[in-house]
């Protein structure tokens, strides 16, 4: 196994350039990057989350709101953020509803789950922790 990564126990706001590019090293030379992206494929598929934004894409397809995938993706990006696009569909969803052709409504979130969020941040702290040791800078 490769040496560990040392980073200072106190780093700045950013990891500086050569620390950064070592971590980037570390994990391609080890199933980490593989692993994290397992970790949230799964976790994404437990919580329902890509059928929401499938079933999202195929409203902004279907209303006329979006006509290419760079516009789909541009209006799942702001729903995800929660961010409203005026009174447009991605608007409205932004605030909480879309109304279906059939004149009922359905909620639907594109935001990442809280879930997936820890999870992910659990994964990242794990990869990290197999390959990092802390200095002390005492």
């Amino acid at each position: 196994m490769a040496p560990s990564v040392s980073v200072p126990s106190r780093p700045s706001r950013s990891l500086e350039p050569h620390l950064r590019s070592a971590l980037i090293s570390k994990l391609l030379s080890t199933s980490a990057l593989q692993d994290l992206n397992n970790t949230l494929l799964a976790s994404c598929q437990a919580s329902g989350w890509l059928d929401a934004v499938r079933d999202r894409a195929i409203q902004l397809l279907h209303s006329g709101e979006c006509h290419t995938y760079g516009q789909v993706m541009a209006s799942l990006q702001k729903e995800s953020k929660g961010r409203s696009t005026g009174n447009t569909v991605a608007g409205r969803l932004a605030k909480g509803s879309y109304t279906l052709a059939n004149g009922g409504s359905k909620k639907v979130d594109v935001a990442i789950p809280k879930t997936v969020v820890e999870e992910g941040r659990k994964a990242v702290k794990m990869a990290l922790d197999r390959i990092v040791v802390i200095e002390d800078i005492g």
